[in-house]
């Protein structure tokens, strides 16, 4: 008996389905989402100055009204994921290489890493919105955890 990847079976999937879901002559789908809000959950099973242990802390995400830019090659199963620099947060640019988990009229998802943390972004093109979400352990030096969500109106672009 012959197994698959999942990324195998997503690649079959993919080169079937994409006529199909959009333009018939797309090449590279560019999903653009500005104004980002949203929140950072923080906790700590370690004591710090300033923040309390065993408690889930919520604030507003420091890259807060920035934007993401996702860029698909529709050849791949791989797309760019781009983070523009936050000034205000001391943050540079940052991208990377996100993999196709999920492709369908209703959603496209991609997975990946970003600076060593778990990220997924889910587009939902019927209603042209997203969800981006990083996932950050920072043990040892807090004993602590992030977690980043931001619910995103995006625009869809074929070329």
């Amino acid at each position: 008996m012959k197994t698959f990847s999942i990324l195998t079976i997503v690649s079959i999937a993919f080169l079937s389905l994409a006529p199909i879901a959009y333009a018939k002559d797309a090449k590279t789908l560019t999903i653009y989402c500005p104004n980002l809000t949203g929140e950072s959950i923080y906790y700590f099973s370690k004591e710090r100055p300033n923040d309390p242990k065993d408690t889930f802390i919520k604030v507003l995400d420091s890259i807060t009204g920035t934007s993401i830019t996702l860029i698909w090659d529709m050849n791949k199963t791989q797309a760019q994921f781009l983070l523009p620099a936050t000034p205000k947060a001391g943050r540079a640019p940052n991208s990377t290489t996100l993999h196709l988990m999920v492709f369908e009229k209703e959603q496209i998802t991609f997975a990946g890493l970003m600076r060593g943390a778990p990220i997924l972004f889910s587009f939902y093109p019927l209603q042209g919105v997203a969800v981006y979400t990083q996932h950050s352990n920072w043990y040892p030096f807090t004993e602590g955890i992030r977690v980043q969500t931001f619910p995103l109106k995006c625009t869809l672009k074929t070329s």
